[in-house]
């Protein structure tokens, strides 16, 4: 039976073609079409790739907001939403960093020869982490995972502030209306005393009655005072949610449009939010994430670090030995079970997580 000898370059092909194979690219634009994608299939609007934002707060300010604009512009103008998107870069970072593996290691070392006339002993070296090649295909689709959870749990921030713009607006039209009708009924109330100042001045008023109309009159005035309060307090909720500021050129409707005839009914409600729920989406894709979390980390604890590369060492005869090396962690004194045990506490947390939602 004859023995096959490995040669340094086989090994060293080897070692190449597990440097190709930890390539990865980053996700196509760090995920927001897909976030966007998420947010346009539940009605909401997205702002195009070569539209200007100024020129599109500008457009849509031109004219007394409606709700659909007033959503719009804070989809687009909304600094917490600016917030939001730059977490995908994270995410990407990690789907990015799944599909690589650890940059090679050089060694090398030079001893010395005691004996006269013989060369000094080189041996230089190229190691990569075979465990890193090994469990690409779980730390990829971990990650793909976590990046799916991410944009779910981004796009129900997106439409989190699209509800809350919608009612901001509908609260500030609404006050804005509540604030006209209380200044009409406090220009009538001053009328109304006015007319009674003359009726007692003809004798047909006696004080007392005089006197209520003409403190019906200043309760109408406090009243039309507190309703313009509470309707700037309503503009400035609007306009921070719009990313907008209330000294600004736009405005809203001066009264609410007509009810619908007909609502939804509350079944069909609650089925449309068990369906469309970004929130309950994103918690479900993160406990499915943490339960295969841990069924890898069940094996790959046992596993430890393992290193093969390429070894050449001159001997000081002058001769050369090439072959492989491997380099394996012995999962003796530790096994990592620290690791199951966090992972087991986060899924519970989940669990509830998903639960409660």
């Amino acid at each position: 039976m004859s023995n096959r000898v490995i040669t340094g370059r086989q090994v060293a092909a080897a070692v190449v073609v597990v440097l190709v194979t930890g390539c990865a690219s980053l996700p196509k634009d760090l995920g927001r079409s897909d976030v966007d994608a998420l947010v346009a299939e539940r009605g909401r609007p997205t702002l195009e790739a070569d539209t200007s934002l100024s020129e599109l707060v500008g457009t849509l300010t031109a004219e007394p907001l409606t709700a659909d604009s007033a959503i719009h512009i804070a989809l687009v103008n909304n600094p917490r939403l600016s917030g939001a998107y730059a977490r995908l870069g994270f995410a990407a970072a990690e789907v990015y960093a799944a599909g690589r593996i650890r940059n090679p290691v050089f060694l090398g070392s030079f001893l010395d020869s005691s004996v006269s006339g013989q060369r000094d002993q080189v041996t230089l070296g190229l190691v990569v982490s075979f465990t890193d090649l090994l469990t690409v295909p779980a730390r990829k689709r971990l990650a793909a995972g976590e990046f799916a959870a991410m944009k779910q749990s981004i796009g129900a921030e997106v439409l989190d502030i699209a509800a809350e713009a919608e009612t901001a607006y509908y609260r500030s039209v609404s006050a804005k209306q509540v604030a006209a009708l209380r200044r009409q009924i406090a220009t009538a109330s001053d009328l109304s005393a006015q007319l009674a100042g003359r009726f007692f001045d003809a004798g047909n008023l006696t004080p007392r009655e005089l006197a209520m109309e003409r403190a019906a009159a200043s309760e109408q005035r406090l009243r039309s005072l507190d309703a313009d309060v509470d309707a700037y307090a309503a503009r400035t909720g609007l306009a921070e949610v719009l990313g907008l500021s209330t000294a600004d050129a736009w405005d809203a409707p001066a009264r609410l449009g007509v009810p619908l005839r007909e609502e939804d009914s509350l079944e069909s409600l609650l089925v449309l939010a068990r369906q469309s729920r970004l929130d309950l989406a994103a918690a479900r894709t993160e406990a499915d994430v943490l339960a295969d979390r841990l069924g890898v980390a069940g094996w790959t604890r046992w596993l430890g670090e393992l290193d093969v590369g390429v070894e050449r060492e001159r001997e000081t005869e002058g001769g050369t030995l090439t072959g492989p090396t491997v380099g394996w962690e012995i999962p003796i004194f530790n096994q990592h079970r620290d690791q199951l045990l966090r992972i087991s506490a986060d899924l519970e947390i989940a669990f509830a997580e998903v639960a409660r939602l």
